[in-house]
């Protein structure tokens, strides 16, 4: 199991367009401040879930970004309103 504080992280990164958020973004999602937010992405790193790279908009901002070994494994998709409506309705 992990902290809740990294599937916090790992939520927000992987609900982000392109997986990838400004620290400073990532820090303001998550409610917590710049320096606990760089040891947060530090621990995932090492992990190999997050990797860190240079904003291509703004070279003086660094991204955080969800690995393929961070990202949430597919689910699948959802049954359709027709099947689940169907599984749950009484017979008669």
């Amino acid at each position: 199991m992990i902290p809740l504080s990294w599937y916090d992280v790992l939520l927000e990164l992987n609900a982000a367009p392109g997986r990838s958020l400004r620290m400073q973004d990532l820090g303001e999602r998550v409610v917590l401040s710049r320096s606990r937010v760089s040891r947060l992405v530090d621990d995932l790193e090492r992990q190999g879930l997050v990797e860190r790279r240079p904003d291509p908009a703004d070279g003086r901002a660094t991204l955080a970004s969800l690995s393929a070994a961070g990202r949430p494994p597919s689910a699948g998709p959802a049954p359709s309103t027709s099947a689940a409506s169907r599984s749950t309705s009484p017979r008669t």
